[in-house]
Formats: C-alpha cells, structure tokens, sequence
C-alpha cells in the first residue's frame, strides 16, 4: 500500500492531490471519521453520487455526495487531527518513527486542505469532483 503524498496549493479552489490506493485507502478514510462520530458513508462507494466522464480506460471524474463537504466543512482543527492518526495507522509503516510522522502530517494537511474546499464548495453551491487516474 503506497503512503499518502500530498500537494496542495493556498487557493481553496484548488484540491489536494493524494496519491492513494483506490477503493482501500478511501474506505480507512471514511471507518476513521465514523470512529469520530461523523455521519459519512461507511465506504468509498457512498461517497460517489454521479459518473460524470470516464475515458473508458484510465480516468473518471466523479461528483461527490454531499455528505463529505457537509461533515468536514464543520470538524474543527483537534477531531480532524484524531480521524489522521487513526486514518495513518491502516498504512503499514516499517517501524520508522520519522516515516510516521511525516504521514500523519501529510494526512492532517490533506484533511485540513479537503476541509477549506468543501466549505469553499459550499459556499459557492458547488460540487465537489473527484478525478480519479489508475
């Protein structure tokens, strides 16, 4: 299972990039904000509401529930760090301290950076998309 890595830029409108394990890694996701106690789908397929294009090999773009930005976009800064430790310890980790850390930093990032989209989507009654490339 590869390790989350993250790119994020300063501008709400832009999205993380996450270079993740498709459906697994976003499954972990979403059993971790259940543990919190946040109301989202118990799976990745909950969060996808429409198929909007696919280039029938390597690409989909996809719009999602709105029960993510929903949710995020009112989890403050303690719980939001609580769902990326449990979220970063379904990643296997070799024993390495500085690895570990260095993954739940990038997964804290990657959930504050999902946060301030959704609420910039909410604002702006906007879905959010997610490209998905294998």
């Amino acid at each position: 299972m590869a390790s989350p890595r993250v790119s994020s830029s300063s501008s709400p409108s832009r999205a993380s990039t996450l270079h993740l394990h498709w459906p697994e890694d976003i499954d972990a996701l979403c059993r971790s904000m259940i543990a919190e106690g946040l109301q989202v789908p118990a799976c990745t397929h909950g969060l996808l509401e429409e198929d909007l294009w696919s280039d029938g090999i390597s690409a989909w773009i996809y719009r999602l529930s709105q029960a993510l930005p929903l949710v995020l976009a009112q989890t403050s800064d303690e719980p939001i760090r609580r769902i990326a430790r449990r979220w970063d310890s379904s990643f296997p980790s070799e024993n390495n301290e500085a690895y570990k850390d260095l993954l739940y930093q990038n997964g804290v990032q990657a959930l504050f950076d999902l946060r301030e989209v959704a609420q910039y989507a909410l604002e702006r009654n906007v879905p959010l998309l997610l490209l998905l490339l294998r």
